[in-house]
């Protein structure tokens, strides 16, 4: 009876979330956003992005250790040898991100909002002729 609602992440081969930008770079994830911005042109799904404050923090960043390794571990955390694939520093992650979402607002009929938002408006009756929500 708990009103939660399953708000799935874009994907296009790879999910639309700031660890890929990290690794994958700006110019993929633009081509990616292209790719979504379509189909949610076409479909009326919105653009689902995500991003974790902390991945513009230096702390998390810190060497990797054998005991991040051990079942316990990783069963809680996740792989967290996969923080070596990042290829940006905390300030230029958040640099190439506000680059990201410059580049998403310059299309027009982009709506930024939050999960929230986006759960109001649903409910509200939005109908699939709206602009590209992300």
């Amino acid at each position: 009876d708990l009103p939660i609602w399953e708000i799935p992440l874009s994907a296009v081969g790879a999910p639309f979330i700031s660890a890929f930008l990290s690794v994958l770079g700006l110019s993929f994830m633009k081509f990616i956003f292209r790719l979504l911005y379509a189909e949610s042109r076409r479909t009326g799904k919105p653009i689902v992005y995500m991003a974790h404050p902390v991945e513009f923090t230096s702390g998390w960043l810190k060497p990797f250790t054998l005991k991040e390794l051990s079942p316990s571990y990783i069963r809680v955390h996740g792989f967290l040898v996969r923080k070596h694939l990042y290829r940006m520093d905390p300030e230029s992650w958040l640099n190439a991100t506000r680059e990201l979402f410059s580049y998403m607002a310059s299309f027009s009929d982009v709506v930024f909002m939050s999960v929230g938002e986006y759960v109001t408006s649903m409910l509200g009756g939005a109908h699939s002729d709206q602009p590209a929500q992300i």
